[in-house]
């Protein structure tokens, strides 16, 4: 397997990974003082699983059929949160912070050898990709900034 298709696999679990953790995040918080934080994660949901379909028709186009494994060290909510008592608005936010980071060098990487090895659609999918991750750092940073007040 090539290093980009290796990469893109990674950021394909990544989304699915992330579409998940965000579900139950929003789940989590909604009735607790995160209601605010329950809602940006929910309204992230639909387009991390639009990501991963993209990514998924990238690696096919590119020969690989896209898998799906779970490796994101960044969240572990079954062991951190098994309800709602449990539940850390701040650290939560924490989390996908350091989750969009990560996507966010992913796409970096994806980017530098897609562009390395000439392969256009993918480089410019992972732009686009890119440009929605550091919208949701953004907008998770402003919502960090509130909860911490």
């Amino acid at each position: 397997m090539t290093r980009l298709n290796e990469l893109l696999r990674e950021a394909y679990a990544a989304e699915w990974e992330t579409a998940y953790n965000y579900q139950v995040l929003s789940e989590v918080l909604e009735f607790t003082e995160g209601y605010v934080a329950a809602e940006e994660f929910s309204a992230d949901i639909d387009e991390e699983i639009s990501h991963a379909r993209l990514l998924a028709k990238r690696l096919r186009v590119r020969g690989e059929s896209p898998e799906f494994f779970v490796d994101q060290p960044n969240f572990g909510l079954q062991e951190q949160y098994s309800g709602l008592d449990g539940a850390d608005v701040t650290e939560c936010i924490q989390a996908a912070i350091e989750a969009e980071e990560t996507a966010i060098r992913t796409y970096k990487k994806i980017i530098d050898v897609a562009g390395e090895v000439e392969d256009y659609p993918t480089e410019d999918l992972a732009i686009e990709l890119l440009a929605d991750e550091q919208e949701h750092l953004r907008e998770l940073l402003d919502l960090l900034d509130v909860e911490d007040r």
